[in-house]
């Protein structure tokens, strides 16, 4: 694996050490395509994606909250989520973040069968890859690594042993917190509040 392979590629949903790991060769920021390529790499096949609103598509409906007669065009979905099928009855799901220039990897979670996969060889694997956990798991038996010093707001990978037999990567609420601020901001900048009539 390169060095380019493992420099962020999205500052804004993970900007500390989870930047650079990866499930399956999926990482936090990556488009579909990429995520697709990176997957199918490591022998997962897709199969089922969902859509949701494009970030434009949101930001008009946000508009359209504090202006209900604001003018603007539907644009075509985008990919919301993608489910992938491993070689061992192992799953991959990826979640993506509706950003302003498309899609990008914000969530990624791989779940295993134990019958089929050995969970000391995940366990093993995972601390190779991310090295020493340096936050508090929810549960005992699990693991947890953070950005930084693991406050919330920041992205953080998780492995679930034994009750779950996952490993999770999650750039959800950094990657929110910046599409909510680019909204908000478009909102006040367009379509500024009404003054008061008392």
């Amino acid at each position: 694996m390169s060095s380019d392979d493992k420099a962020p590629l999205d500052t804004r949903i993970a900007n500390g050490r989870v930047a650079g790991f990866d499930i399956a060769g999926v990482r936090l920021g990556m488009t579909p395509q990429e995520a697709i390529d990176r997957a199918a790499k490591a022998g997962f096949k897709i199969s089922s994606s969902s859509t949701e609103l494009s970030f434009a598509d949101k930001r008009i409906e946000a508009l359209r909250k504090r202006q209900p007669d604001f003018q603007g065009s539907k644009s075509a979905k985008v990919v919301r989520r993608q489910f992938f099928e491993g070689p061992q009855g192992d799953y991959l799901s990826v979640e993506f973040a509706s950003m302003p220039e498309g899609s990008r990897v914000e969530n990624i979670s791989y779940t295993f069968k134990p019958s089929r996969t050995d969970a000391k060889d995940v366990e093993r694997t995972i601390f190779k890859k991310f090295g020493s956990p340096n936050g508090r798991a929810t549960m005992v038996g699990n693991f947890k690594w953070c950005d930084n010093q693991c406050q919330n707001g920041d992205a953080s990978a998780e492995l679930a042993l034994p009750v779950y037999n996952s490993v999770q990567i999650d750039g959800r609420v950094p990657a929110q917190s910046y599409i909510q601020k680019l909204i908000d901001a478009d909102v006040d900048r367009l379509a500024p509040k009404a003054k008061a009539g008392i």
